[in-house]
């Protein structure tokens, strides 16, 4: 945690784990007041543009996101501060910057800026296609935003093309996990074709000898 003792120390990624940990157990007014503690001593010490930096913007904006509809402005400013500094560093196809996209948008979905919220959505299945494919079940939940979003903007037709990809989405996911699921319950399916193949192959040699003739 910060120290309380004279001048700033530096927060390492140990100790930015405490507040992502405080982030997953809904604990947002204590994250918000660790983050901005960290924030400032991170940026002390290693300036704006560092990626750590970023990854506190990030979990700030997430926590603030989360106590109600006063802190969601704020939670969209964090998140545009944590994507500059990312994209100085990466690719639009990085993992660090799908994410936020897509947390962006859901946050301007909630403030009712859809038009904003489409935007980072359709960059975030762009660049999410280019690197998993069009199967990949991260789409489901931007395809879902996305319908609702130009639902309420009155485009009912491109509202109503995201939701059916949404639920194309689900259902193989679902399938895929029944296909898993009948695998682990049964792990010796392939054994058994196995010793049914070697059964029919004794049985062929059987038939195949050739008999002694009878003196």
């Amino acid at each position: 945690k910060p120290s309380k003792g004279k001048g700033p120390k530096v927060i390492n990624y140990e100790d930015l784990e405490i507040g992502a940990q405080m982030n997953d157990e809904g604990r947002y007014e204590e994250a918000v007041e660790f983050f901005n503690q960290a924030l400032a001593i991170k940026i002390s010490k290693v300036g704006e543009d560092h990626e750590d930096v970023a990854y506190i913007y990030r979990e700030l904006a997430f926590a603030t996101s989360m106590l109600g509809e006063n802190g969601l402005e704020k939670a969209a400013e964090l998140y545009k501060k944590s994507l500059e500094i990312y994209k100085k560093k990466y690719s639009d196809d990085h993992e660090h910057i799908i994410a936020i996209y897509k947390e962006l948008g859901f946050t301007y979905h909630d403030l009712g800026k859809n038009q904003e919220g489409i935007e980072c959505l359709e960059k975030a299945i762009q660049a999410q296609k280019s690197v998993y494919g069009d199967d990949y079940e991260g789409l489901s939940p931007c395809y879902k935003h996305l319908g609702n979003m130009y639902s309420d903007l009155g485009f009912f037709m491109k509202s109503v093309e995201n939701y059916e990809l949404y639920y194309k989405h689900l259902c193989a996911q679902h399938e895929k996990k029944l296909a898993t699921e009948a695998k682990e319950d049964n792990p010796a399916s392939g054994e058994n074709n196995n010793d049914n193949d070697d059964a029919w192959e004794d049985e062929d040699e059987d038939e195949n000898k050739v008999l002694p003739l009878d003196k």
